[in-house]
């Protein structure tokens, strides 16, 4: 198969998605992952941009920013650490009842948890849909990528994982029936992914995007997949647009080592403080961060599988936007999260530390003004029934202005 770069197909796409011009039903465009493979991007600028986009006959189906979150985990009828929220029961349908409503329109949507739906679940995605019309795009990163991009996601969301350990196993499962690897394969191989889906959607409608290398790989992937999906990259402004977080090799040991010590004693509490007063305001804004690199000895495997991953690709009639050779990984750049200098850990953990007193600082402040300003409140009202008070004459005083009344009469 010939690759096909992003500029190549624009004009084509852009073409069939010009719907009002030309009368015909848009496209509907599944974007199934791969997760922390640009997916943060191009939710993020769908969102932000919905509006402008729907003016030019683009839909994304969405009332909240995260209702592709639930509407996926109603799909494959999935829990979140244990728990399902009951709130999810029926946001496919809704999603896809409003998709069904705009046939005039393109219609995206994008969810990461879709890349491991199963045939059955795909069938019923595509019971709900205009079948005729359903588009699945993959964007895929390289191997070596996605195993750093799988293991911080569950890092970030507080488990004790040691890279080196997750990497083994994760290797080792790729070809086993079962094992706590086998979920890795099932959301970031393309091959897999792919497959499953080309059970109920044509290869033809099949899309493949890679994610380029560098520090401008976002904003190249976006280019790709606004081509694709027919969008004028003039319509959308990604300004503000947060990618997802990525923790460089120093930052990333801490925080493993912070979900291993301080994580079992705080239980679901620290998820959430971690997330929102260590991982996003201090750790992924420290200043050049050395990114996570594979444990050498694992190398050739890797290097293998992409290999593997890209001959296939190219054997298959799926569409490619991009080069398949950025599948390919890039090693000997990152830097070992266990293996992390411990002066360079200390200062990662001051920082922190630093930051939480900081926050704690403001938090009592804040308590104490509260305490101020109800005091003040009390004492507002005293003085108010205080005033009312006074400005009626006392019993006593009525009487007396009554008695000597009378006594002028």
């Amino acid at each position: 198969m010939t690759d096909v770069s992003a500029h190549e197909i624009g004009d084509d796409a852009g073409r069939e998605n010009r719907v009002t011009e030309s009368g015909r039903e848009g496209r509907v465009f599944l974007h199934v992952g791969a997760l922390r493979a640009g997916t943060g991007i191009i939710q993020g600028a769908l969102w932000h941009n919905r509006h402008t986009l729907a003016e030019r006959g683009v839909h994304y189906p969405l009332e909240s920013r995260d209702e592709h979150f639930a509407a996926a985990m109603d799909l494959r009828e999935m829990a979140w650490d244990g728990h399902r929220d009951p709130a999810w029961s029926g946001a496919w349908d809704a999603v896809a009842e409003r998709i069904g409503r705009r046939r005039g329109q393109t219609a995206i949507f994008s969810d990461e948890r879709l890349a491991a739906a199963t045939p059955e679940q795909i069938r019923r995605a595509l019971s709900t849909l205009p079948a005729e019309r359903v588009h699945v795009v993959f964007t895929a990163g390289d191997p070596a990528r996605q195993l750093v991009a799988e293991w911080q996601q569950r890092l970030i969301r507080g488990h004790a994982l040691d890279f080196a350990e997750f990497v083994e196993q994760t290797l080792a499962d790729r070809d086993a029936v079962d094992g706590p690897g086998k979920a890795f394969w099932l959301m970031h191989d393309p091959v897999r992914v792919l497959r499953r889906w080309q059970t109920a959607v044509p290869p033809e409608r099949l899309h493949l995007i890679t994610l380029p290398h560098g520090d401008d790989r976002n904003e190249r992937l976006w280019i790709r997949f606004a081509e694709l999906t027919g969008i004028d990259l003039s319509w959308c402004d990604l300004t503000g647009v947060d990618d997802t977080v990525w923790l460089g090799a120093v930052e990333a040991g801490l925080l493993s080592m912070l979900n291993k010590r301080v994580g079992p004693a705080l239980g679901d509490t620290y998820k959430r403080l971690i997330g929102e007063h260590v991982v996003r305001p201090v750790l992924a804004r420290r200043r050049d961060p050395v990114p996570v690199g594979l444990p050498e000895r694992h190398y050739g495997r890797v290097r293998e599988l992409a290999q593997e991953m890209i001959t296939t690709i190219s054997e298959e009639g799926w569409q490619v936007i991009g080069d398949l050779s950025e599948l390919a990984p890039r090693f000997g750049e990152g830097g070992r999260p266990d293996l992390a200098p411990a002066e360079q850990m200390l200062d990662a953990g001051i920082e922190v530390i630093e930051s939480l007193l900081v926050g704690i600082t403001g938090m009592v402040q804040q308590t104490e003004m509260a305490h101020l300003n109800h005091e003040l409140s009390q004492v507002r009202d005293q003085l108010k029934r205080l005033a009312e008070t006074s400005a009626q004459p006392h019993p006593a005083w009525r009487l007396t202005g009554r008695l000597l009344g009378r006594r002028r009469v």
